[in-house]
């Protein structure tokens, strides 16, 4: 089943790392299951982005706009969208993608975030449980 959350939110530069947190509405924050044998959907938590993975000045961190599923097949696609803080945004918009991403079923490097001249930026971090 989930495991509880992996970590903290990882925002030394030594680990540069995005990852999950839950909020106080308990470990797993708000959770509704779409089926007795369906899938998790996770709509609560925090969420953070490190510089480093970002490729901005400064790290970002949300609990806006935030969403997680997890499949039983062990699937999971947790995704985060976030505001820039003005006089931080890029000139143009950067792409970056495999840097570790913690989910609430693990750690995974199938990640990607995107950070946009409009303010905007979007982290988004996969684990097929095929692969596994």
């Amino acid at each position: 089943m989930m495991k509880a959350l992996v970590t903290s939110l990882a925002f030394a530069t030594t680990l540069s790392a995005a990852a999950c947190q839950s909020d106080s509405q308990g470990p797993l924050g708000n959770v509704a299951l779409a089926s007795a044998e369906g899938a998790t959907v996770t709509d609560e938590f925090g969420c953070g982005l490190p510089a480093a993975a970002s490729g901005l000045s400064v790290d970002l961190f949300t609990t806006d706009r935030v969403h997680s599923t997890e499949t039983p097949s062990g699937n999971t696609v947790l995704s985060c969208h976030f505001d820039i803080p003005e006089g931080s945004e890029p000139a143009k918009a950067i792409r970056n993608d495999g840097f570790l991403c913690n989910t609430f079923l693990g750690p995974t490097l199938n990640s990607m975030s995107v950070a946009t001249p409009g303010g905007k930026a979007t982290l988004t971090c996969q684990i097929n449980g095929s692969d596994s």
